[in-house]
């Protein structure tokens, strides 16, 4: 099955190495560090029932909302 969405020369790798279009001050940061390494944390919602929603990839730091505006760095 050929898929017309996707073309023959698209490169993945290149495409996940691009920068992000959207403005720096509307994606999620860490509160500890600062870092743009916020990930939702994915799973049984009753592996973790009311513990933190969010991860920072970058510190470890665990919490339920990313902050989001520019940072002070």
């Amino acid at each position: 099955m050929s898929s017309e969405l996707i073309p023959d020369d698209f490169d993945l790798k290149h495409a996940r190495q691009a920068p992000s279009t959207t403005p720096h001050n509307e994606r999620p940061r860490c509160p500890e560090c600062n870092q743009l390494a916020v990930r939702k944390k994915t799973g049984k919602p009753s592996s973790n029932p009311g513990g933190p929603s969010h991860y920072c990839n970058r510190c470890g730091a665990k919490f339920d909302e990313p902050v989001y505006g520019d940072s002070d760095e």
